[in-house]
């Protein structure tokens, strides 16, 4: 064989083996979004279902299920490099956010009834994985992300991501976290999950959290680290990862230095959540103790 007939056998080899790559890595996309899509919808089928059950019952019922699902997105969201982290993170994680709030209907289905006097229902949606490069980098912070909530869209001609993910309660998006307060640090995995009980039990755990934090404040880091608050906000003093609400942004910012406006501590969680309300869905962004520490698993 000649060296044009080796020559043209090589590239039809290379060609060949670029084109298996790129059917590799289309399928396994495809796999991703799919099985990404069949989870969003048993979750969203479980919530209109069971939505209906409490409706048929005068939302009477005391005991609930689950998804069959482990989480919304299976997918974990890396992010790699301090670059993807100021460029992209925001984005990508308000995105996760929007989405796990369409996934549960927009807060528009109380699927819970009376549980919710007593208890929190907690569903994650996703991953948001954090290279350990980040993770070991003192200086590695996710800066301005309520900021970015209250400020940007999804698409041209919706709402803001902050006003989707506050039109349940509308309160929550009359408040303006502090700057200096609006910082999430990146040393350790964090989640988006889904949270819904009463306004009462938000108040509960809330003035738990505020608790928590004053007495951190005094020395106490026992009362954060191990106590329900401590839990709730991911705070101790030196700073892990706090929990993000939307409109309050950082809970222990909020409740330490309150919001611009003034309020702060008590006056802020009575502002904001009202005691006869029966089903108070949110989206959060925060660590893993929430869920496994203070929801109720089934």
């Amino acid at each position: 064989m000649n060296k044009r007939g080796l020559e043209t056998i090589t590239l039809e080899l290379i060609l060949g083996v670029l084109v298996l790559v790129v059917l590799v890595g289309f399928v396994t996309l495809y796999r991703d979004v799919a099985e990404a899509q069949a989870s969003r919808d048993v979750v969203r089928l479980w919530v209109l279902e069971s939505g209906k059950k409490q409706e048929v019952a005068k939302f009477n019922i005391q005991e609930i299920g689950r998804p069959s699902v482990a989480i919304v997105n299976p997918e974990p969201l890396l992010i790699s490099t301090k670059k993807q982290l100021e460029r992209d993170a925001h984005g990508l994680i308000a995105n996760e956010m929007v989405d796990c709030w369409n996934t549960f209907v927009r807060g528009e289905v109380n699927f819970l009834g009376k549980w919710a006097e007593e208890n929190v229902f907690c569903f994650p949606c996703a991953t948001v994985s954090f290279a350990e490069e980040l993770k070991n980098d003192p200086k590695a912070k996710l800066s301005g992300f309520n900021k970015f909530l209250a400020e940007r869209r999804p698409d041209g001609n919706q709402p803001t991501y902050k006003e989707i993910l506050t039109k349940k309660n509308e309160k929550l998006k009359e408040l303006t976290p502090r700057a200096e307060a609006d910082v999430v640090p990146v040393s350790e995995d964090l989640y988006v999950f889904f949270v819904a009980t009463s306004g009462k039990q938000w108040r509960f755990l809330l003035k738990s959290a505020e608790e928590g934090i004053v007495s951190a404040a005094k020395g106490d880091v026992g009362g954060v680290a191990g106590g329900l608050g401590g839990a709730l906000i991911g705070a101790k003093i030196g700073g892990v990862a706090g929990t993000i609400i939307p409109g309050v942004g950082n809970v222990a910012g909020a409740i330490i230095g309150g919001v611009a406006g003034g309020l702060g501590g008590v006056s802020l969680i009575e502002a904001v959540f009202s005691e006869d309300v029966q089903f108070e869905p949110l989206v959060i962004l925060g660590p893993a103790d929430f869920i496994t520490k203070h929801c109720n698993p089934e």
